[in-house]
């Protein structure tokens, strides 16, 4: 029998956040992502380890960030190549995510990496 992912009661698959201290959040709530980036280094809202948003802090004095997306392999992998992504723009693109809202792609302008 093939095992499968169960939905939440949001209807979406359940997530991991994990933040750069080491702390992760089974099934988080916006909470978590709105009470939780600050400080951290960095941070990964996953459905699986092949599907997932995160942000790398580049300068924590001034709150910008990296913010990158997986979604199923190496292979389709983006950043976001926008000058300035400030800590609220990654905290609206990690509750959208977490939502289902699937409008945080329009949100940045999004350049493939290259698979290394």
């Amino acid at each position: 029998m093939k095992a499968t992912k169960l939905a939440t009661a949001k209807g979406r698959p359940p997530m991991s956040l994990t933040y750069g201290s080491g702390k992760v959040r089974r099934d988080p709530a916006e909470e978590d992502i709105r009470g939780g980036l600050a400080g951290q280094s960095f941070a990964i809202l996953a459905v699986d380890d092949s599907t997932f948003i995160q942000c790398i802090s580049i300068d924590q004095s001034q709150g910008r960030y990296q913010l990158e997306y997986q979604e199923g392999s190496p292979d389709a992998r983006f950043r976001a190549s926008d000058p300035t992504i400030t800590s609220d723009r990654v905290v609206n693109a990690f509750c959208k995510y977490l939502g289902g809202d699937e409008s945080w792609r329009v949100d940045f302008h999004w350049e493939i990496m290259a698979n290394s």
